[in-house]
Protein backbone atom coordinates (compact mmCIF):
# COMPACT_ATOMS: atom_id res chain seq x y z
CA UNK A 1 0.00 0.00 0.00
CA UNK A 2 1.49 3.56 -1.49
CA UNK A 3 -0.12 6.51 -0.24
CA UNK A 4 -0.25 9.99 -3.04
CA UNK A 5 -0.80 11.99 0.01
CA UNK A 6 -2.06 12.10 3.84
CA UNK A 7 -5.58 11.74 2.73
CA UNK A 8 -5.60 9.70 -0.28
CA UNK A 9 -4.42 5.68 -0.43
CA UNK A 10 -3.54 3.35 -3.06
CA UNK A 11 -3.72 -0.30 -2.48
CA UNK A 12 -2.14 -3.34 -4.71
CA UNK A 13 -4.59 -5.73 -3.81
CA UNK A 14 -3.51 -9.38 -3.75
CA UNK A 15 -5.17 -12.54 -2.58
CA UNK A 16 -4.25 -12.20 0.89
CA UNK A 17 -6.01 -8.56 1.26
CA UNK A 18 -8.64 -9.88 -0.55
CA UNK A 19 -9.47 -12.46 2.29
CA UNK A 20 -10.65 -9.34 4.35
CA UNK A 21 -11.82 -6.58 2.89
CA UNK A 22 -13.72 -4.96 5.78
CA UNK A 23 -10.75 -4.47 8.03
CA UNK A 24 -8.72 -3.12 5.49
CA UNK A 25 -12.02 -0.83 4.77
CA UNK A 26 -12.26 0.02 8.43
CA UNK A 27 -8.61 0.78 8.95
CA UNK A 28 -8.09 3.01 5.70
CA UNK A 29 -11.56 4.36 7.29
CA UNK A 30 -9.54 5.01 10.58
CA UNK A 31 -6.53 6.83 9.45
CA UNK A 32 -8.78 9.51 7.93
CA UNK A 33 -8.47 8.23 4.38
CA UNK A 34 -10.64 10.10 2.47
CA UNK A 35 -9.81 8.62 -1.21
CA UNK A 36 -9.56 5.02 -2.20
CA UNK A 37 -7.67 3.38 -5.06
CA UNK A 38 -7.69 -0.11 -5.31
CA UNK A 39 -5.28 -2.14 -7.78
CA UNK A 40 -5.99 -5.53 -8.25
CA UNK A 41 -2.58 -7.52 -8.33
CA UNK A 42 -2.42 -10.47 -11.01
CA UNK A 43 1.52 -10.72 -11.51
CA UNK A 44 2.84 -11.72 -7.86
CA UNK A 45 3.50 -14.64 -5.67
CA UNK A 46 -0.36 -14.28 -4.10
CA UNK A 47 -2.16 -12.92 -7.77
CA UNK A 48 -5.72 -12.16 -7.35
CA UNK A 49 -8.19 -13.96 -9.22
CA UNK A 50 -11.62 -12.68 -10.45
CA UNK A 51 -13.86 -13.91 -8.14
CA UNK A 52 -11.74 -12.95 -5.36
CA UNK A 53 -11.43 -8.88 -6.78
CA UNK A 54 -15.65 -9.36 -7.49
CA UNK A 55 -16.03 -10.56 -3.72
CA UNK A 56 -13.35 -7.97 -2.45
CA UNK A 57 -15.21 -5.27 -4.44
CA UNK A 58 -18.59 -6.18 -3.25
CA UNK A 59 -17.63 -6.46 0.41
CA UNK A 60 -15.96 -3.01 0.55
CA UNK A 61 -19.19 -1.76 -1.28
CA UNK A 62 -21.88 -3.07 0.90
CA UNK A 63 -20.10 -1.01 3.97
CA UNK A 64 -19.35 2.20 1.45
CA UNK A 65 -23.06 2.24 0.38
CA UNK A 66 -24.43 2.36 3.92
CA UNK A 67 -21.71 4.52 5.92
CA UNK A 68 -19.17 6.35 3.53
CA UNK A 69 -21.24 8.10 0.03
CA UNK A 70 -19.90 11.61 0.31
CA UNK A 71 -17.41 11.07 2.94
CA UNK A 72 -14.73 8.86 1.18
CA UNK A 73 -14.46 8.49 -2.39
CA UNK A 74 -12.99 4.91 -3.65
CA UNK A 75 -12.02 5.59 -7.25
CA UNK A 76 -14.18 2.32 -9.18
CA UNK A 77 -17.39 3.27 -7.24
CA UNK A 78 -16.81 7.13 -8.56
CA UNK A 79 -16.45 6.24 -12.27
CA UNK A 80 -19.04 3.45 -11.89
CA UNK A 81 -21.73 6.08 -10.99
CA UNK A 82 -20.17 8.92 -13.29
CA UNK A 83 -21.24 6.08 -16.26
CA UNK A 84 -24.57 5.36 -14.74
CA UNK A 85 -24.89 8.78 -15.03
CA UNK A 86 -24.23 9.12 -18.15
CA UNK A 87 -20.96 11.27 -17.52
CA UNK A 88 -18.35 8.32 -18.62
CA UNK A 89 -18.66 5.63 -21.34
CA UNK A 90 -16.45 2.96 -21.19
CA UNK A 91 -16.56 0.30 -24.34
CA UNK A 92 -14.00 -2.50 -23.23
CA UNK A 93 -11.60 -4.04 -25.52
CA UNK A 94 -14.13 -4.77 -28.40
CA UNK A 95 -13.88 -8.08 -28.23
CA UNK A 96 -16.97 -10.05 -28.81
CA UNK A 97 -17.30 -10.68 -24.86
CA UNK A 98 -17.20 -7.08 -24.13
CA UNK A 99 -19.82 -6.05 -27.03
CA UNK A 100 -22.57 -8.63 -25.49
CA UNK A 101 -21.54 -7.65 -21.49
CA UNK A 102 -23.66 -6.18 -18.96
CA UNK A 103 -20.83 -3.94 -17.45
CA UNK A 104 -19.43 -3.15 -20.72
CA UNK A 105 -20.73 1.19 -20.11
CA UNK A 106 -19.40 1.27 -16.60
CA UNK A 107 -16.04 -1.35 -17.69
CA UNK A 108 -12.75 0.42 -15.83
CA UNK A 109 -10.87 -2.85 -16.18
CA UNK A 110 -7.97 -1.53 -18.35
CA UNK A 111 -9.00 -4.62 -21.01
CA UNK A 112 -7.85 -6.45 -17.83
CA UNK A 113 -9.55 -9.97 -19.41
CA UNK A 114 -8.59 -11.51 -16.66
CA UNK A 115 -11.33 -10.10 -14.01
CA UNK A 116 -13.37 -9.53 -16.09
CA UNK A 117 -16.06 -12.13 -14.41
CA UNK A 118 -14.83 -9.78 -11.23
CA UNK A 119 -15.74 -6.29 -12.35
CA UNK A 120 -18.98 -7.84 -13.39
CA UNK A 121 -20.03 -9.36 -10.41
CA UNK A 122 -19.15 -6.07 -8.79
CA UNK A 123 -21.42 -4.13 -11.55
CA UNK A 124 -24.31 -6.44 -11.05
CA UNK A 125 -24.12 -6.02 -7.07
CA UNK A 126 -23.78 -2.32 -6.95
CA UNK A 127 -26.42 -1.90 -9.41
CA UNK A 128 -29.74 -1.00 -7.74
CA UNK A 129 -27.81 0.96 -5.62
CA UNK A 130 -26.13 3.00 -8.70
CA UNK A 131 -29.64 3.32 -9.90
CA UNK A 132 -30.94 5.01 -7.17
CA UNK A 133 -28.09 7.18 -6.93
CA UNK A 134 -28.26 8.31 -10.35
CA UNK A 135 -31.96 9.34 -9.76
CA UNK A 136 -31.04 11.57 -6.31
CA UNK A 137 -28.28 12.98 -8.41
CA UNK A 138 -31.08 13.27 -11.46
CA UNK A 139 -33.65 15.28 -9.23
CA UNK A 140 -30.53 17.70 -7.42
CA UNK A 141 -30.18 15.15 -4.38
CA UNK A 142 -27.08 13.98 -3.62
CA UNK A 143 -25.99 10.29 -3.74
CA UNK A 144 -25.57 10.08 0.09
CA UNK A 145 -29.37 10.45 0.53
CA UNK A 146 -29.42 6.65 -0.76
CA UNK A 147 -27.41 5.71 3.15
CA UNK A 148 -30.68 7.46 4.61
CA UNK A 149 -32.79 5.66 2.55
CA UNK A 150 -31.18 2.21 3.46
CA UNK A 151 -31.43 2.52 7.10
CA UNK A 152 -35.03 3.16 6.49
CA UNK A 153 -35.02 -0.09 4.95
CA UNK A 154 -33.60 -2.18 7.89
Amino acid sequence: MTGCHVNSARVVVDSRIAQTPEALYCRLRQKGTKQLIFVPSTVCSWPLDAEQWGDFLNRIFAIWVREDIGKLSVQIFDDALEAWCGERVYQGNGSLKCQSCFGRRLCTSANNSLLCDGYLAFYQYSAPFMKVMRDLIRNNHSASELMTLLRQTR
